[in-house]
């Protein structure tokens, strides 16, 4: 989240300067930076994932207890895998909240909305209780290919 206020900031003061091959370059900066803090997440998810979902795990059923840590365990390391697509999604409304276009920001949100709704009902009609992991990545993508597509009409036509 504090990439996407830098990347606003950014993006608004060439924006307004004009300087729009900036904004490109700026935006490629903030996602290789997003992504190596993806893979390091992911890394520590996956090495540190079963330890740190113990902190926040108790009950006097153990065989609860092991059940939880599973289910955690596994939905840390699901998303530390898709994170590349949350870190997308939020650079990409930065940049192009930078850029004054809060109308494609503001419809991503309600497409992140409706693929969770959409997901959560398909979920609960399947009984796939883990279908839930999708909702989040799911919606990250979706949001992420409308934000691809509008980012790059938009700097094609300043460009």
């Amino acid at each position: 989240l504090s990439y996407g206020y830098a990347v606003t900031t950014y993006t608004s003061q060439n924006y307004g300067a004009k300087q729009y091959a900036r904004i490109k370059d700026g935006l490629h900066a903030a996602l290789i930076l997003g992504f190596v803090t993806c893979i390091a997440i992911a890394i520590f998810m996956f090495a540190f994932g079963r330890q740190l979902s113990s902190l926040f795990i108790s009950s006097d059923v153990p065989a609860l207890v092991e059940e939880a840590k599973y289910i955690a365990y596994l939905y840390l390391r699901v998303l530390s895998v898709f994170l590349p697509f949350l870190y997308l999604m939020d650079t990409l409304v930065s940049v192009l909240q930078g850029m004054g276009d809060t109308i494609s920001t503001f419809i991503s949100g309600v497409l992140e909305l409706i693929v969770r709704i959409i997901i959560s009902i398909l979920v609960s009609r399947t009984g796939f209780k883990l279908g839930t992991f999708g909702g989040e990545f799911v919606a990250w993508m979706t949001a992420s290919a409308y934000l691809v597509i509008h980012y790059r009409k938009k700097i094609k036509e300043l460009l």
